[in-house]
């Protein structure tokens, strides 16, 4: 384990180096993974994609298949144009497209705000109610209602959870 800890503290020394004071924090991307894909992947539809901008899924690893994503479900990408069940897909990867992105949304949202996936494959500001989201990326320019396209500067998704906070019981009675 020391060896781990040492080979960690060089890294992040090294960042330190290179980029000033990181806090502690790295965030990684696939970019650049050389031989694997270029920032956009190729999936066959297991359901319509009504139109460009919409967030999708996989359904299928081994068969590279894909589908609107729902609230609670990881979404991979942006559809690059609309789809028919078993047409082909070009999927943007979030968190290592190229460019920002132009998404749906199902709400009014503020620029410069986190946007979270929702139902259909669309985004929403951050959410309030108790539930599953992945942040999507920042919003650049804001939509003042639902189905607006807006444009998003994507990021790798990030499950944020949402759970009520419930008032519990003592375990045991203090000691007096």
């Amino acid at each position: 384990m020391d060896r781990v800890d040492t080979w960690i503290a060089k890294i992040f020394k090294k960042f330190t180096e290179l980029f000033g004071n990181i806090d502690g924090v790295i965030t990684l991307s696939n970019a650049h993974c050389v031989g694997v894909h270029d920032r956009v992947l190729t999936f066959v539809c297991a359901s319509d994609i009504p139109e460009a901008g919409l967030l999708v899924c996989r359904t299928d690893a081994q068969a590279m298949t894909c589908t609107l994503a729902q609230g609670g479900q990881w979404p991979v990408g942006v559809a690059l144009a609309a789809a028919s069940k078993g047409e082909a897909l070009s999927v943007a990867l979030l968190g290592s497209a190229a460019t920002t992105l132009r998404v749906l949304s199902a709400s009014p949202i503020e620029p410069g705000k986190p946007v979270y996936s929702t139902a259909e494959g669309r985004v929403q500001r951050e959410p309030k109610a108790p539930g599953t989201y992945y942040r999507v990326g920042l919003a650049l320019t804001g939509a003042d209602a639902a189905n607006h396209r807006i444009e998003v500067d994507p990021t790798a998704s990030l499950l944020k959870i949402y759970a009520p906070y419930k008032e519990t019981q003592p375990v045991a009675e203090p000691v007096a």
